[in-house]
């Protein structure tokens, strides 16, 4: 398979998991011309409200997160990610691969894997 046939579809519980543990491996195949779509489980709303320097209110907080994330993900050169917006805590009972076999994008990616 040359690398333009290739699709990865990471899958993290976190948005800026995927930075902070994978993002060499995602730019380096991203680089080989590979199809590289990042799913976050979780809205993050349970997260960090920030520092001294820049706070945010809890309600603000997942809409944040996921503009952070699409930031990182297009200064990595990586496609935007797909949200599959599960509440914080609720991931260790999800059913990870039917929600992604639920999103549209994803599934139009991965096809024929799936």
């Amino acid at each position: 398979m040359d690398s333009t046939n290739k699709r990865i579809l990471p899958v993290f519980t976190h948005p800026d998991d995927e930075t902070a543990t994978s993002r060499g491996t995602m730019v380096r195949y991203a680089a080989e011309d590979a199809k590289v779509i990042v799913a976050t489980a979780a809205r993050a709303e349970r997260g960090s409200l920030g520092s001294s320097e820049y706070e945010v209110v809890r309600e603000d907080l997942p809409a944040v997160r996921k503009a952070e994330i699409r930031l990182a993900l297009q200064a990595l050169g990586i496609e935007p990610p797909i949200f599959l917006d599960y509440r914080d805590q609720e991931v260790v009972k999800a059913d990870l691969r039917s929600s992604l076999r639920g999103s549209r994008r994803s599934s139009s990616a991965l096809s024929p894997m799936w």
